[in-house]
């Protein structure tokens, strides 16, 4: 009885360490690149090999050289062989399973956006959506495939030795903290130009039934937030060379 309890309560610790490593992991995991993780693969893979052999090669020597098997420690051996397999069998299963999450996402994110009227371009494993004459970068998040980042890119600029620049910095704080957005600054480019962009991290939610109406009432709300700051200070109004358009701003027409 008392054994069988041991095993009970080893399972259950060994089934939380394992969420919390598996959660660190996919942080850390985040931010390795794509040869990184290839990597880590091969890691993996050389971990189970290695564990398997090590531990029936134990069994192997423990059946020849003693009368009497010790079966509890045999079934340990035996556990700790196949634990790094398990493993990886779970890592490829997980990694198939957010291959297609990510296909999913990605498939409802390009028809919501079509159904509204956006022309859809695609770089990479970013499609950016042109809305009423403004571009539009959606991203999507590399652990978690139902998070994307919403970003109106280089909506205004401003000079880095503008007079102005630290008041605006102020009021970029101000509206980050009255705002689910986020307003950052780029590093200065060779000419001395800072652009703004406007983020804002969303969740696919498979209660909405119209996801096209979602990404349309959150367009408009990066233009607001953006908007707001250059009704408080237009020098960040970023013109058109040819005619003289502002970027920030939607063009007329029916949505």
């Amino acid at each position: 009885m008392g054994i069988f309890v041991l095993i009970v309560v080893a399972l259950i610790v060994g089934t939380f360490a394992f969420r919390w490593l598996n959660n660190k992991y996919e942080d850390w995991d985040e931010n390795l690149s794509e040869e990184g993780r290839k990597r880590i693969d091969s890691f993996k893979e050389y971990l189970a090999m290695a564990g398997w052999t090590l531990c029936y090669g134990f069994l192997a020597l423990d059946s020849l050289f003693r009368d009497e098997r010790n079966y509890w420690v045999i079934a340990g051996f035996l556990l700790a062989g196949l634990l790094p397999w398990i493993y990886t069998c779970y890592s490829f299963i997980s990694k198939k399973l957010k291959a297609r999450k990510y296909m999913h996402s990605w498939e409802v994110v390009d028809a919501s956006l079509k159904s509204i009227g956006c022309l859809v371009n695609y770089y990479g494993n970013v499609i950016v959506a042109n809305y009423r004459g403004l571009n539009f970068d959606v991203h999507f998040h590399s652990v978690y495939p139902d998070r994307l980042l919403l970003r109106l890119p280089a909506w205004g600029k401003i000079k880095q030795d503008d007079t102005n620049l630290e008041t605006i910095k102020d009021a970029i704080k101000e509206v980050n903290e009255n705002t689910h957005a986020d307003v950052v600054l780029s590093e200065p480019d060779e000419e001395g130009d800072i652009y703004l962009t406007t983020n804002d991290e969303v969740v696919l939610s498979s209660r909405l039934s119209n996801h096209g109406e979602y990404f349309k009432s959150m367009f408009h709300y990066l233009h607001s937030v953006s908007g707001s700051l250059v009704e408080r200070y237009p020098m960040l109004r970023e013109k058109d060379s040819d005619n003289d358009r502002p970027r920030v701003g939607f063009t007329t027409g029916n949505e």
